[in-house]
């Protein structure tokens, strides 16, 4: 009976102005305007980290090689070689020339009133252009390779800067973004935690108080892990907000002409992994302050 008694005495106290967090409105705002600052620089940083993915898959997505044959290699087999280069799944496109038609080409795009009948001997190769689409289980580089590798090529040639594009950065995401995503999620688990502890300065007494009067430790900690989650979810929302404003101007931009990029925002699968990051950081960060406590 004694113990129904003093719970019945605790629980009108947890909730009245006792420990109803007004004598700390400032640690409140720092943790709302903390967290909310965190998660519109961390949303921002995935989002952009999408759209350089973006950007680097449209880069390796159309990678040209021009392949040179041996001018001595039979003409007739260099047909079947680009035949069955033609053939191969990452392939998507092939223009080859003969050597007579290398020049009429050339002479083409010089002019009609260039004349090469001076010319002993034609000085171009069989040539063959191969427009690929590279994947993950094919890079670029391994399907050059391939092309390389067929009887009588003389020599490939490549983009250096287009074929290392999509390497780059993905090499940028992995160096840079997501370590300063990092970064600021343990800003936002310090932040939390020195929130945490400059409130259970001033809520000291007050709880103290409760419990003497038969209060738990459980019953003191869930107020103030409950109003920082609480905290958590508004500063998170209003930085998704705050986020998806800032996408939708710089989509507009980066969508039109001449960068065509196309940058989406997040899924409501990711919408529910940045809340459940936040609100699990929240927990840690406050749990872990309030047992360094004491309390």
């Amino acid at each position: 009976m004694g113990n129904s008694k003093e719970k019945d005495m605790v629980r009108p106290l947890l909730s009245s102005d006792l420990i109803s967090w007004k004598n700390i409105r400032i640690e409140q705002w720092i943790a709302f305007f903390g967290v909310g600052l965190i998660m519109f620089l961390a949303v921002c940083a995935y989002g952009s980290s999408k759209c350089l993915s973006t950007l680097a898959q449209s880069a390796s997505s159309d990678v040209q090689a021009q392949a040179f044959w041996s001018p001595d290699y039979p003409l007739g087999k260099i047909r079947s070689e680009w035949e069955m280069a033609d053939d191969l799944p990452t392939v998507v496109e092939t223009i080859t020339f003969t050597p007579s038609q290398a020049l009429q080409h050339i002479q083409q795009e010089l002019g009609a009133g260039l004349d090469f009948s001076w010319l002993d001997k034609n000085p171009l190769p069989p040539t063959a252009i191969f427009r690929l689409s590279p994947s993950k289980d094919q890079p670029a580089m391994d399907i050059i390779q391939q092309i390389r590798d067929l009887p009588g090529v003389d020599r490939v040639h490549t983009n250096p800067l287009q074929l290392y594009t999509a390497k780059a950065w993905r090499e940028l995401l992995h160096s840079v973004l997501w370590p300063f995503i990092s970064v600021l999620v343990l800003t936002q688990a310090v932040l939390l935690a020195n929130t945490v502890r400059m409130a259970l300065f001033k809520l000291e007494s007050d709880i103290h108080v409760l419990r003497l009067v038969g209060a738990n430790r459980l019953d003191c900690q869930l107020p103030i892990i409950i109003r920082m989650l609480c905290l958590t979810a508004a500063g998170t929302t209003v930085a998704l907000g705050g986020a998806k404003l800032l996408h939708f101007q710089v989509s507009a931009i980066v969508s039109s002409p001449p960068l065509h990029i196309p940058c989406s925002f997040l899924s409501w699968t990711e919408v529910f992994a940045v809340f459940l990051c936040a609100f699990v950081v929240t927990g840690l960060s406050c749990s872990l302050a309030i047992h360094k406590h004491g309390m």
